[in-house]
C-alpha cells in the first residue's frame, strides 16, 4: 500500500513538472508567434490584407483561459495516433487564432467568443470522444510482408505508368520545376485515377516506405523512399514527397525509441530553436528573415488570416445564397475560391483552411459537425485499434492525417494522402510485435 501511495506521488511530482516545463516552452513558442508577426509579417505582407498585430482586454481573457487548458491537454498526452491531431490543431489553428486576433481585420469583439468555439469545438469533442469509445479486439488476418509488398507493387505499377507518360520537361532543373507542375497537371488530369494514384503515392506510401526503414534500421527501405521522392520531383517538379519521406523518418525514429509520447516537446522546441534562428538572422540582414517569411508566415499569420475570412463569413456577412443549417447546395459553388475571390481579391486563389471551417462554409452547420464526428471516430478508432494491435503504423497515419487537417478538407485528406487506403491496409495485417526489430 505504501508502495502504491510513493508510486502514485512520485507520478504526480513528475506530471506537474512536465506541466511547468511546457508552460514555460509554450510561453516561448506563443511569444515566437507574437514577434515575428509584430516585426515582420504584418508590414512585409500588409499588401496582402495582413493587420497590424493587436491585442483586445477581451482577447488576453480568451487566450489567458486557452492557453493554460491546451498546456494541460498536452502535457498528458500518451503517445496515441489522435495525439498528433491534438498536438497540431492545438498549436497551430487555436493558438494562431488566440494570438494573431487582428491578422484579417475581421475579429472583433463581438464575434471573438462564437468564433472561438467553433475553433476549439473539434479538439474538446475528440477529448470527450476519447473517454467514451468502446474497446476494441482485432489482430488482423494478412501478414506484413505481403501489405509491404502490396504497396511495393502500387508504387512500382504508378511510377512505370507515370513514366511511360511522363512530360516533356521532366527533369531535375530547378528552375523548370514549375514548367514540369503545370505540364503534369494536363497530362494527369485532376479527379483522374492516375492523379489520385500519384498523391497517394507521394504523401503517404512514399513516407511510409521510410517510416518502416527507420523503424526496423533498414536502409534500403529508407534508400528506396527517398528514390521514389526523387522520381516524383523529376517528374513533376514537386518537392513535398521528399520532406514527407524526411518526416517519416524522424517519426519512425522516434517510436522506435518509444518517444513518441514526448513528440509534443520535439514539436514546440524545433518552432522556438527556429525562431532563435530568426533573432540570428534579424541580426545579420537589417531585420529582415527568410524563415519567418517562408516557416512563420505559412504556419502561423496566414492560417489566422484566412480563419478570420471564414469566420467572418460565418458569422457577419454570410451571402443570402448560403444556408446556415446546410451551406450551399450549388455544385459550382467552392468554399476555398469564394474566400479567395471575396476576401483575398484573387479569383485563383484557393484559401485552404482547417478541415471544419472548410464544411461550415461548404455544408453549414451540418458539414461541421459531419466533419468532428467523421475526424474524432476514425483518430479514437485508430487509437483503440493501435492499443489491440500495438501496430504502429496507426500512429504514422495519425501523424499524417492531424496534420494535414489542419490545413485541408477532411475527405480530401482522406483520400489524396493515402491515408483511408493506408488504414485499410494496417487494419487487415496481422502485425505480430514479437517478430518486428526495432
Amino acid at each position: 500500500m505504501v508502495a502504491i501511495q510513493k508510486t502514485n506521488k512520485r507520478a504526480q511530482i513528475i506530471g506537474r513538472n512536465k506541466f511547468i516545463r511546457l508552460f514555460f516552452s509554450y510561453i516561448i513558442y506563443t511569444w515566437a508567434i507574437i514577434h515575428t508577426y509584430d516585426s515582420q509579417i504584418a508590414e512585409s505582407n500588409a499588401y496582402a490584407g495582413m493587420f497590424p498585430w493587436e491585442m483586445t482586454i477581451a482577447g488576453w481573457i480568451c487566450m489567458s483561459i486557452i492557453f493554460p487548458v491546451l498546456v494541460l491537454i498536452t502535457s498528458n498526452l500518451k503517445g496515441y495516433p489522435s495525439d498528433f491531431f491534438i498536438i497540431f490543431y492545438s498549436a497551430i489553428p487555436i493558438l494562431a487564432f488566440c494570438t494573431l486576433t487582428s491578422t484579417s481585420g475581421k475579429i472583433t469583439n463581438n464575434i471573438l467568443l462564437p468564433s472561438l468555439f467553433v475553433v476549439v469545438l473539434p479538439l474538446f469533442s475528440l477529448i470527450a470522444m476519447k473517454k467514451f469509445f468502446p474497446k476494441i479486439k482485432w489482430r488482423g488476418i494478412i501478414s506484413s510482408k505481403i501489405i509491404d509488398q502490396v504497396l511495393l507493387v502500387v508504387l512500382l505499377l504508378v511510377i512505370a505508368y507515370s513514366y511511360m507518360y511522363s512530360p516533356e520537361s521532366a527533369g531535375f532543373d530547378i528552375i523548370n520545376s514549375y514548367d514540369r507542375r503545370m505540364e503534369g497537371r494536363d497530362i494527369y488530369a485532376a479527379g483522374s485515377l492516375i492523379a489520385y494514384a500519384q498523391m497517394m503515392c507521394m504523401n503517404g506510401f512514399t513516407p511510409y516506405l521510410a517510416y518502416r526503414g527507420s523503424l526496423k534500421r533498414q536502409s534500403s527501405l529508407i534508400c528506396v523512399a527517398f528514390a521514389f521522392a526523387l522520381f516524383f520531383y523529376w517528374l513533376l517538379g514537386v518537392k513535398s514527397p521528399l520532406v514527407y519521406v524526411l518526416v517519416g523518418c524522424v517519426v519512425g525514429y522516434l517510436i522506435g525509441r518509444n518517444s513518441q509520447q514526448n513528440f509534443v516537446n520535439y514539436f514546440i522546441a524545433g518552432i522556438v530553436g527556429l525562431y532563435f534562428f530568426v533573432l540570428i538572422e534579424w541580426w545579420l540582414s537589417v531585420e529582415y528573415s527568410l524563415i519567418v517569411e517562408y516557416g512563420f508566415r505559412r504556419l502561423f499569420a496566414v492560417q489566422a488570416q484566412i480563419q478570420g475570412y471564414y469566420l467572418d463569413f460565418l458569422l457577419i456577412n454570410s451571402p443570402s445564397f448560403w444556408n446556415f443549417l446546410s451551406g450551399v447546395h450549388e455544385q459550382s459553388f467552392s468554399a476555398t475560391y469564394y474566400i479567395g475571390g471575396n476576401y483575398m481579391g484573387d479569383l485563383d486563389s484557393n484559401a485552404n483552411t482547417n478541415a471544419f471551417l472548410y464544411a461550415f462554409v461548404a455544408n453549414g452547420v451540418l458539414g461541421y459537425l459531419v466533419a468532428i464526428f467523421f475526424v474524432t471516430i476514425f483518430l479514437v478508432l485508430m487509437d483503440r485499434l493501435y492499443i489491440a494491435t500495438k501496430n504502429p503504423t496507426y500512429i504514422l497515419i495519425g501523424f499524417i492525417y492531424g496534420y494535414l487537417i489542419t490545413e485541408q478538407a477532411f475527405l480530401t485528406a482522406f483520400v489524396s494522402s493515402g491515408v483511408g487506403f493506408l488504414f485499410l491496409l494496417t487494419f487487415i495485417e496481422k502485425f505480430d510485435i514479437s517478430t518486428q526489430k526495432f
